[in-house]
């Protein structure tokens, strides 16, 4: 199984020594072989998406991690596709999902404290139709305006996916898919 990383997607496919092993079980029962090898990509595939989560959060200063999280799906491995597709949106995060505290002192700092933005100010903008919205700026010069809305960057993180998902996918696949073709064997060896 190799996964291939592009833009903060990874695709996942089996190749390699599973193979001629997948090929020999598929005599005995295909079915059986092709849920197994499903279950054993997605599970990885769930398994990689968390670390990555974890790992971009860290990297970034980013905290609650579901922050992360909520910026990425996992396309599930099918019957009659074997290939799971993990993406990341990677655009950056703006300052007011980290719920900002605006301290006496001046300025804007996240609510975990791990992005202090010195010349910053909360406000709360028109959202259009009489909404509001409250979002976090700072001045790009001397004067009150041009305003800038605040954001923490997340390009450059799509290696972080790459890294986590080669050793995922070399240490972890193989022991799920064993971990699954023995299950249903046991499970389904009356049926058989």
């Amino acid at each position: 199984m190799i996964p291939t990383a592009v833009n903060g997607n990874v695709q996942m496919d089996v190749q390699g020594d599973m193979k001629e092993i997948v090929w020999d079980l598929r005599v005995l029962h295909p079915d059986l072989v092709r849920r197994a090898q499903v279950a054993a990509i997605n599970k990885t595939a769930r398994a990689i998406r968390g670390r990555t989560v974890k790992g971009i959060a860290n990297s970034a200063g980013i905290k609650p991690q579901k922050l992360i999280r909520q910026r990425s799906r996992v396309s599930p491995a099918k019957f009659r596709r074997l290939r799971a597709i993990i993406r990341f949106y990677l655009d950056p995060m703006p300052a007011q999902a980290m719920k900002p505290k605006a301290p006496r002192g001046g300025g804007v700092t996240a609510a975990s404290g791990t992005h202090v933005w010195p010349k910053g100010f909360k406000g709360t903008a028109r959202a259009g139709r009489g909404k509001s919205k409250k979002s976090a700026w700072q001045r790009t010069g001397p004067r009150a305006y041009p305003i800038e809305k605040l954001k923490v960057p997340l390009e450059g993180k799509a290696p972080i996916l790459a890294k986590v998902g080669n050793r995922l996918m070399v240490g972890r696949f193989k022991k799920t898919l064993d971990h699954e073709l023995t299950y249903r064997l046991k499970k389904y060896a009356g049926r058989l």
